[in-house]
């Protein structure tokens, strides 16, 4: 039960062969009105964790939503579960 309400990181044993793809850009989110650029990164690793909570161990196809507001800038994360 701790590890369900510390988040998913607090359950997480192990993430392995993390595989990130191209960034695309994206329109029609919600991140589009307040940022000027806005890309999607998917992503694919495999997940262990202590218990199965909201995802199946084994291979996840996942993706993070990431901004920033002038380039040069750093991307942030704002939003994420593309997969």
């Amino acid at each position: 039960r701790a590890a369900e309400e510390a988040g998913w990181f607090a359950n997480t044993l192990s993430i392995r062969d993390l595989e990130v793809g191209e960034p695309v850009p994206v329109r029609g989110l919600a991140s589009n009105r307040d940022h000027a650029q806005v890309v999607a990164v998917p992503v694919v690793f495999l997940l262990e964790q202590k218990r199965e909570l909201s995802f199946r161990d084994g291979l996840v196809q996942w993706g993070f939503v990431l901004v920033r507001d002038a380039p040069g800038e750093r991307w942030r994360i704002n939003e994420q579960g593309l997969g």
